[in-house]
């Protein structure tokens, strides 16, 4: 279901209330998911070497998890009250710091998300739900939020979204073009169908980019080397 446009706050405020609703569905749906993508994606782009990482929406923390046990330190950032408590139960003792934030602004009450302090930063599942006219808004944010040559690993969802929850369309070439807006580069793109059974029924995919924090941002992309693609 796509929404009609109007207040970006309101339409975040009704996906978090959704999420909230359908909270424990949606942590047995992930719990469920099979090993193997996206966590050998992740683990080939960002790496075994200690780093700091955020993770945006970090849901039920299947990812996020995944991460802290390959030594990052990561900063998981979930605004969603019963995902924000399932995430912490799922990740037990590993070292991860926990946010209430959400996108476009990521705006936390102490503050504690730095300009330039992620050497990766994580957005699975989310960017669908964030309105249009706020994504500008939102990859200004990650840019800022990125190191120099920090990766940022952004999912995009086509296809049909749940009444309760719903998603804008997102087109792949117009999110690159916004990317570089801000200093971020492809480099590597990747399309995948939905790894849940229903989701696959209904034609649901997913598109992978990963984008480099130009250093500094801003400089003309001409020179970047051109996304890889992977087949579906």
């Amino acid at each position: 279901m796509t929404p009609a446009a109007d207040d970006p706050s309101a339409h975040i405020a009704r996906i978090l209330s959704g999420y909230e609703t359908a909270a424990d569905d949606f942590v047995a749906r992930t719990a469920g998911l099979p090993e193997g993508w996206p966590l050998d994606f992740l683990k080939r782009h960002v790496g075994t070497h200690s780093k700091p990482v955020l993770d945006v929406g970090a849901g039920s923390a299947r990812d996020t998890r995944r991460l802290a046990q390959w030594s990052h330190a990561v900063t998981a950032v979930e605004p969603v009250p019963s995902l924000h408590r399932a995430g912490k139960q799922r990740c037990g003792t590993l070292p991860v710091r926990w946010a209430d934030a959400a996108l476009p602004t990521l705006r936390t009450r102490d503050s504690s998300l730095r300009p330039s302090s992620y050497r990766v930063i994580v957005v699975n599942g989310v960017w669908h739900h964030v309105p249009p006219e706020a994504r500008e808004t939102a990859l200004r944010r990650l840019s800022q939020l990125l190191a120099p040559r920090g990766r940022l690993i952004l999912s995009i969802r086509h296809g049909p979204t749940p009444a309760a929850r719903p998603g804008f369309p997102v087109n792949r070439l117009s999110t690159l073009c916004m990317a570089g807006r801000h200093g971020l580069a492809p480099r590597s793109t990747h399309e995948r169908p939905s790894l849940q059974a229903a989701n696959l029924r209904l034609g649901v995919s997913w598109t992978w980019l990963v984008l480099e924090r130009l250093s500094p941002p801003g400089r003309s992309s001409r020179r970047s080397r051109q996304p890889r693609r992977a087949g579906r």
